[in-house]
């Protein structure tokens, strides 16, 4: 029995007229097959320059565009010390401007030690008196950044009152206490664990510490200001790897505003094929 090929295809021979027609046509009035789609394609895409908006930061690059946190982080940018007029140490928001400085002693000892305590005076001395150079050319000095406490430049008074008894080995005398040391010399107590990190204990008395945390409060209130701070970070930050801050016997780590988006544009740079 020989079985023969059944070829059914009704819509085959319309379809293939209707084609022909269509390229006849395309062929004799192309113009409009160009015009009509760049048109529209320009229409369509309106709306990037409406409704574009540059986003700049980590932060809001990967969270959802009406996330609840971008809400109550704009009030507290809004209102909380961003100028002398709205500041008090210790109430900070690590998303303001600042620098934070890490110091531990390079053997990984006790930073209380006489010598030590003494070389971290020195650093903070140096981060707070250098001049460094604005990205506009000028001279300039943690002064003219500073955020002002009691009408005086916020310089870490509380790291500095520890670091000199210690320095002059008069921890005996002073009772250094944890978490909260009491001195006639401050008008509140000193959270020392805000200031000391890693502490072993006599009692409740402070015996040793691995680390000291201090944060230097940058202004931010004004375009101009903005990038002075930013300014002040970045030189602080760069005379630290160039390694002109004082103390040898000290290792000095930092975190500022900008260190995470910064070191996230060196590592896309360092990923980026030549």
């Amino acid at each position: 029995m020989v079985l023969k090929r059944i070829k059914w295809a009704p819509l085959e021979k319309p379809w293939a007229e209707l084609v022909a027609r269509y390229c006849i046509f395309v062929a004799r009035h192309p113009w409009p097959f160009i015009v009509v789609p760049c048109i529209l394609t320009a229409i369509l895409s309106s709306g990037i320059f409406l409704n574009f908006k540059i986003v700049r930061g980590v932060y809001y690059l990967y969270s959802p565009l009406e996330a609840r946190w971008k809400a109550e982080e704009a009030v507290f940018g809004e209102n909380w010390a961003s100028d002398d007029n709205h500041f008090y140490p210790g109430k900070d928001v690590l998303r303001r401007r600042g620098l934070y400085l890490i110091v531990q002693a390079k053997d990984g000892g006790d930073v209380l030690r006489r010598e030590h305590a003494a070389q971290f005076l020195e650093t903070l001395k140096w981060v707070t008196s250098a001049k460094f150079l604005s990205s506009e050319g000028k001279r300039f000095s943690y002064s003219d950044v500073c955020l002002h406490f009691q009408n005086e430049c916020f310089s870490n008074t509380h790291a500095r009152l520890i670091a000199d008894v210690y320095s002059k080995g008069d921890q005996d005398h002073f009772n250094m206490t944890y978490p909260l040391y009491y001195t006639r010399f401050a008008t509140e107590p000193i959270d020392v664990s805000r200031t000391l990190g890693g502490v072993t204990l006599n009692g409740d008395r402070v015996a040793s510490a691995k680390a000291w945390l201090v944060l230097f409060q940058l202004k931010h209130h004004q375009s101009k200001m903005e990038r002075l701070s930013a300014d002040f970070e970045n030189a602080v930050v760069r005379a630290i790897e160039a390694g002109a801050a004082p103390g040898p016997l000290l290792d000095i780590f930092y975190f500022h505003s900008d260190t995470f988006e910064q070191e996230l544009a060196n590592e896309n740079k360092r990923l980026t094929p030549m």
